[in-house]
């Protein structure tokens, strides 16, 4: 099996040293000290730490292993370290020694031996002389960023698990790969200040997840968000059966007001039961979640920013999406006890993800559906109950969608928006 594109080692290290910092300290570590500026003091150390990796570009971050490497220059800053903690009262003693607990565990031949172990292949220690093989080591392990790693994990399982239940017959190969970016990199319709966002390849029966990640701007915000944004990719993305013109498999892209507006919608719905441990997994995940509890706000940060209808641009567009979903969403829940509708909702919404329908009937489905559910008019409403009626009745998603497809006639909706070569989903 021939590895995901992953982090190369010399954007593993400064990543490594930033993750062990960022999950030995929380974010407000001394919350009684009258020091107002512990947060700045402890950053200064962290960027010391980036600026001696960096100045040392022969050895530390480009020849040595990560483990070596990153040993070193946590030994270097120690002082640093000791120096902020005699300036507060209160001592920052328990994350220090996490801190230098987790750079102390960092074992490169662990890691390899692990990789080889799950992935059968001939996996190394990361040296930086050829990435796709350094990959495998981190793919299939990937120990010196395993809070990332652990976050793709429990996106992947809550993805996997939300479609087994809903839309059992939308099945593919997901993995996901990380991927770093520059600097001054910025992506459309993204915070930018969160220093990571997704994307997503689908080729027939495999869809690969990049978590595309800034190595030296990675914070605590961006760490917050992860699940997210993972999240996001795994349940919009990674299970879409969406086609082009000639009924081959692809992503529609960032405009795509039913994947990035409508199933932003249903991810936040999903991302909010998985945290309150409610929804048909209960606790499933509660070992597996982050402890950070900001984690939940930067979900819905996210959510809002890509769908404010009051910004210009793609979220405004976007917004169109989140509001047909939310129409749809009140319709059942008018209809069905709330735990019933949510289950309905969810299953009528990825199951419809996952039919092969092409990007302008994919707009057209959400123009009509949020016109269909959002009027007000008696006999549009009595319409609108016949159709949720029906779909209820057979469970026919096929049928729901031709049926709001048919509402309006519309010169944007194509001809024949099912692809004869796909076999739509029931």
């Amino acid at each position: 099996m021939i590895p995901t594109p992953q982090l190369p080692l010399r954007h593993l290290k400064p990543l490594a040293l930033r993750l062990a910092f960022l999950d030995a300290f929380p974010a407000d570590p001394v919350p009684d000290s009258e020091v107002p500026h512990l947060p700045d003091a402890l950053t200064s150390v962290i960027l010391s730490i980036d600026g001696r990796l960096a100045n040392h570009p022969k050895t530390l971050l480009y020849n040595d292993t990560l483990e070596d490497a990153v040993k070193h220059v946590a030994a270097e800053t120690r002082a640093e370290f000791d120096e902020h903690v005699r300036r507060f009262p209160r001592g920052l003693g328990d994350p220090l020694d996490r801190f230098r607990a987790r750079i102390d565990g960092l074992s490169c031949g662990n890691c390899a031996h692990a990789a080889r172990e799950r992935s059968g292949l001939d996996a190394r220690i990361c040296c930086g002389d050829d990435d796709a093989v350094d990959a495998i080591a981190v793919e299939y392990a990937g120990h010196c960023i395993r809070q990332i790693k652990k976050a793709c994990a429990t996106a992947m399982d809550i993805a996997s698990r939300y479609y087994g239940r809903f839309a059992p017959d939308t099945a593919y190969d997901v993995r996901i790969a990380t991927q770093w970016l520059n600097e001054g990199d910025t992506v459309e319709n993204f915070p930018r200040d969160i220093h990571a966002w997704g994307s997503a390849d689908l080729e027939g029966t495999a869809s690969v997840v990049a978590l595309n990640l800034k190595p030296k701007q990675f914070d605590r915000k961006t760490y917050q968000s992860l699940l997210y944004i993972l999240l996001h990719e795994c349940i919009c993305h990674a299970y879409q059966g969406s086609v082009d013109v000639t009924g081959r498999r692809a992503v529609i892209g960032n405009a795509d007001v039913f994947g990035e507006g409508w199933m932003d919608f249903v991810t936040h719905l999903i991302f909010t039961q998985v945290l309150a441990h409610s929804g048909p997994f209960g606790a499933q995940w509660a070992d597996a979640l982050p402890e950070d509890p900001d984690c939940e706000l930067r979900g819905s940060e996210i959510h809002l920013y890509r769908t404010d209808s009051e910004r210009a641009g793609a979220s405004a567009h976007l917004h169109r999406g989140t509001t047909a979903a939310r129409n749809l969403q009140t319709a059942f829940n008018n209809t069905l006890p709330r735990r019933a509708a949510d289950d309905a909702f969810l299953e009528l919404s990825l199951k419809i993800n996952g039919l092969p329908l092409t990007g302008p009937a994919r707009e057209q489905l959400v123009t009509n559906v949020r016109a269909i559910f959002g009027s007000r008019r008696r006999e549009d409403v009595e319409a609108a109950k016949q159709v949720l009626r029906d779909y209820l009745r057979g469970g026919m998603t096929k049928l729901f969608v031709d049926r709001c497809m048919g509402w309006f006639p519309s010169p944007a909706r194509p001809a024949n928006y099912w692809r004869p070569e796909v076999r739509p989903n029931r």
